[in-house]
């Protein structure tokens, strides 16, 4: 009984505290990952970690909108961010006039691929996974028709050195975007009407609909939103990067879906922070990093990011029922 009652207690602790246990687990695998290689423990090493959480929080910021909403999950996110990329280190060649042309293409290409994705969701009424995923192959098959599969070009070098230049020689650059749009966002979902009625929509669709919110122009209006931010973090993987190749970024689709689940997102919608969403990311990257330390193969890597996500799912969210 006494056994139980603590299987309970800490369970309801771990449910109460989700973005700390995150950050705490976080916190686990780094002390094992410096365990097993001493030599781990240096700037580099905790520079390019913040470098990777930063890029893959920001990528993780249109899924957490999409999540809130309880349209389902986003599977174009990665894909979206690599045809940014491609595109704009193909138009900036290496040279600094077209940064703010790249930006333009990226914000607006975004949009558009948002859009197509919330008509599909909120019009034709197909359910998220079927259509992003179907503009993810899509999207894909974009990127080598573009390129010829042999992207060329590079990012402008003034776009690269904002990017990867460390202040104090440990903080990289981009974790200061990063903590820009963690403050917007806050704003957004926080203290603004949008934000207080996705949470809403994504708690209940009914109830929303019967205090006057316009349901599907709310999820049309997130898609459209999600597709600028995978623009921008695309266009800023190309910056950080340098060079891209076909589907380079892609992989950041799967990985936006674990960070916001470990961040403590309900699928069902309603519940999930930026926050959340960060503190996912940087498990997710020392995890990965960990895992690299071991010299674990990527298949193998997969096995155990897909055993991660059933352990938390179980652990999160008994309180309110994925299965419902």
């Amino acid at each position: 009984m006494k056994h139980k009652n603590f299987a309970g207690s800490l369970q309801r602790f771990v449910q109460g505290h989700v973005v700390f246990m995150a950050f705490l687990m976080a916190l686990a695998v780094f002390c094992v990952n410096i365990i097993l290689n001493p030599r781990s423990l240096n700037r580099n090493a905790f520079g390019s970690i913040l470098a990777l959480t930063s890029l893959l929080a920001l990528s993780g910021a249109g899924q957490t909108m999409v999540v809130i909403t309880g349209s389902g999950i986003d599977l174009s996110a990665g894909s979206i961010m690599s045809l940014t990329a491609i595109l704009s280190v193909q138009l900036m060649n290496g040279a600094n006039q077209h940064i703010g042309l790249c930006i333009v293409i990226s914000v607006a290409l975004g949009a558009l691929l948002g859009l197509c994705n919330g008509i599909g969701v909120t019009k034709i009424k197909l359910p998220s996974m079927i259509i992003t995923y179907a503009m993810s192959n899509v999207i894909t098959r974009l990127q080598f028709i573009v390129t010829e599969g042999k992207p060329t070009g590079s990012a402008a070098p003034a776009l690269s050195a904002a990017l990867s230049y460390r202040v104090l020689g440990l903080f990289p650059a981009i974790l200061f975007y990063c903590v820009v749009l963690s403050v917007l966002l806050f704003v957004l979902l926080r203290h603004m009407k949008y934000g207080k009625r996705l949470y809403l929509l994504g708690d209940s669709h009914s109830v929303a609909h019967y205090t006057g919110i316009a349901n599907d122009r709310m999820v049309l209006l997130t898609y459209v939103l999600a597709g600028i931010l995978y623009g921008v973090a695309g266009l800023i993987g190309a910056g950080y990067f340098a060079y891209v190749t076909c589907g380079m970024l892609d992989v950041y689709t799967m990985r936006s879906i674990v960070a916001v689940v470990i961040g403590g997102a309900v699928l069902t919608g309603g519940k999930g922070t930026y926050f959340g969403t960060i503190a996912g990311a940087l498990f997710m990257v020392v995890l990965s990093n960990c895992l690299a330390v071991l010299s674990v193969r990527d298949c193998v890597q997969n096995i155990i990011m897909g055993l991660v996500i059933i352990g938390v799912l179980t652990l999160y969210n008994r309180d309110k029922s994925v299965r419902q």
